[in-house]
């Protein structure tokens, strides 16, 4: 076969990869591979597809592969890197970036996900500069303006992203999630430019039903800057319609999940059962998302003896793998075998303060093993108006597994699953957790933060009610919220849309 050939047919596959025919690119690159067997360019486009069907250890021998076959291939030291960061293990995946850049410092792709490892990790000036330099590399990759737009985001510097934010959508006017970015921390106002550019998009470019709906919530949040809740409720629908539309998301999983861990844990004895021997001082702050979470973290990330790690995954990824493996939690090597993972896993943080918070809000179905693995921690548990936090809910959307906030019915169970195993817990760890409520933190924050710094073990200071000042980084939704002084417009803000959602709203009253 010649060279020819082998290109025009590699090309194809490369567009079958760019249209996400995974399984069809694995087949056909591996029947050309046969007979091309050191062409690492096909290796590489197999190994790649095999980690987007998530076939993670497939991809990481083959990317293994091609490096022994040559040393220098930065494409695979960069996959390779991108695997390791995948499965968590940060300091493999740091080693293979930095190398892969002494080979070529201005390799684009690496910059990128060497920042993204660093913005985990709260190296946000770091992050920076290698966005920087990745632009510098490749001034129209929209998707290092999106990236860096996120970590300025994060940071409270909303000039700077909206900058960035505007600059991805300038080169690809079809990359909607920066859209709905820049909305949660836009005013607007009647006649907002950005209305007329997200209305003009939506009707005029070929948007996927997902495109569609980061331009929808943006337009929703929009509408209800200024005062338009019909506009704004419609809008939200069709946005969470297509959402849970396109999401394979069955609640039944997650009650399956829940009732899982409340059996467990209905005759458990914890006062008699042994826990991890770990020392590490962690503050877990959980509820509901928007609740007022990332607002609790900032408060407590402010004092001195505090750092503030945010929305970590860790806990619920590693517990889930536990219970599939039916993990005995009665045995002190499992004990401690869990607790240190999850402690090597956020001591990748760079930090001198005592103690570090989780700000995961669905930590809350965890509360029973945290007390197993973390005797010496700390749960706060933020509530808020039920029907407050609801709306919120519907009206967001977020990252990650929270798909049972974009069906009306789905969030409604939910909140009852929450109510059920909250109740439980709070009988069952007397002392352990401390409920605090959005609303009391609102009217009477002094009085508030005094009793929830007691409750942590920590001294007053001042900060902690000076908490706006704080320059740490807020990846959720709540940046803009968060970084606000105390504000009491979100009280009852669900009462503007009581029309929409009065049926859900009665049924919330009835959970205890």
């Amino acid at each position: 076969m010649n060279n020819n050939i082998i290109k025009l047919k590699i090309q194809k596959l490369v567009n079958h990869y760019n249209a996400e025919n995974y399984l069809h690119v694995i087949r056909e690159a591996g029947i050309l591979l046969k007979k091309n067997q050191t062409n690492t360019f096909l290796m590489n486009l197999i190994g790649s597809c095999f980690e987007k069907i998530n076939q993670i250890q497939k991809a990481k021998k083959i990317f293994q592969d091609i490096i022994a076959l040559d040393i220098k291939n930065i494409h695979a030291m960069n996959n390779l890197a991108n695997i390791h960061k995948k499965l968590k293990e940060f300091n493999e995946a740091e080693k293979l970036y930095k190398k892969t850049l002494e080979l070529n410092a201005n390799f684009s792709s690496a910059l990128q996900n060497y920042a993204n490892l660093k913005f985990e990790f709260n190296e946000y000036d770091e992050a920076i500069n290698l966005y920087k330099k990745a632009i510098m590399a490749e001034p129209n990759n929209f998707m290092i303006f999106y990236n860096l737009g996120l970590v300025y985001q994060a940071i409270g510097d909303f000039v700077n992203s909206e900058i960035c934010l505007k600059k991805s959508i300038e080169l690809k006017p079809d990359y909607t999630k920066a859209d709905k970015i820049l909305s949660r921390f836009t005013n607007y106002i009647k006649d907002h430019p950005h209305i007329a550019n997200m209305n003009n998009r939506l009707l005029n470019l070929k948007l996927s039903e997902i495109q569609k709906t980061n331009i929808l919530f943006a337009l929703s949040k929009a509408y209800e800057d200024i005062d338009d809740y019909k506009k704004s409720y419609e809008t939200l629908s069709e946005a969470n319609s297509l959402i849970k539309k396109n999401s394979k998301y069955d609640i039944k999983n997650d009650q399956d999940l829940l009732n899982l861990i409340f059996d467990y844990f209905k005759k458990f004895d914890f006062k008699n059962h042994l826990s991890s021997d770990n020392k590490k001082k962690i503050i877990f702050i959980v509820g509901l998302p928007r609740s007022g979470t990332s607002l609790m973290e900032q408060i407590l990330s402010s004092h001195s003896k505090v750092y503030g790690a945010g929305e970590l995954s860790y806990l619920g990824d590693i517990l889930k793998e536990e219970l599939n493996n039916k993990t005995d939690f009665t045995k002190t090597y499992e004990i401690n075998k869990i607790s240190t993972q999850y402690i090597n896993l956020i001591e990748h943080f760079i930090t001198n303060e005592d103690f570090i918070t989780d700000k995961n809000p669905l930590n809350f179905m965890w509360i029973g093993f945290i007390k197993i693995l973390f005797p010496n921690a700390r749960v706060i548990h933020m509530t808020r108006n039920i029907k407050d936090n609801y709306f919120s809910l519907f009206k967001n959307s977020f990252d990650g597994n929270v798909g049972w906030s974009y069906d009306k019915d789905d969030l409604l169970n939910f909140c009852k699953l929450y109510k059920k195993i909250m109740n439980f817990y709070n009988n069952k760890l007397p002392g352990f957790i401390i409920n605090v409520e959005y609303e009391n933190i609102v009217n009477n924050t002094k009085f508030e933060v005094k009793k929830i710094l007691e409750f942590c073990n920590l001294e007053w200071e001042n900060k902690c009610i000076e908490f706006h000042n704080n320059n740490r980084a807020i990846k959720t939704v709540s940046s803009a919220q968060a970084r606000k002084p105390i504000y009491k417009s979100s009280l009852n803000s669900y009462e503007k849309f009581n029309s929409f959602l009065n049926k859900y709203y009665e049924e919330l009253d009835k959970i205890d």
